[in-house]
């Protein structure tokens, strides 16, 4: 990681956050589907964010992306997921993320 701006707990919340959003989004724009003019969800602004933490923690294997929408923040991931030298690499939770992040992944004995 380049600097100590985020500590994993505050990494967690943003996370956390993020996720609470998306979902708001999504229900709104399900809702407001049909409505043509309508898309309350600024995929400009959740870019945004992605770019600001893959900067910070000079994520240019794009962890925090897939994470986010390919694992769908852990929910979708496993033991078939993510494999590093014939080892399953856990990436359930956002504390999973932050440690692959910062040089310190987990993975399954």
């Amino acid at each position: 990681m380049k600097n100590e701006v985020f500590r994993k707990e505050r990494f967690v919340e943003i996370l956390a956050e993020y996720e609470r959003l998306d979902g708001i989004y999504d229900r709104i724009n399900e809702a407001a589907s049909g409505l043509e003019f309508f898309e309350f969800f600024d995929s400009e602004f959740a870019e945004m964010v992605l770019e600001i933490l893959e900067e910070v923690f000079g994520d240019t294997n794009f962890w925090i992306g897939y994470f986010i929408f390919e694992l769908d923040f852990g929910k979708r991931w496993t033991e078939d997921s993510i494999e590093d030298d014939g080892k399953v690499v856990i990436l359930q939770t956002a504390e999973d993320l932050y440690d692959l992040l910062v040089g310190n992944p987990k993975y399954l004995e």
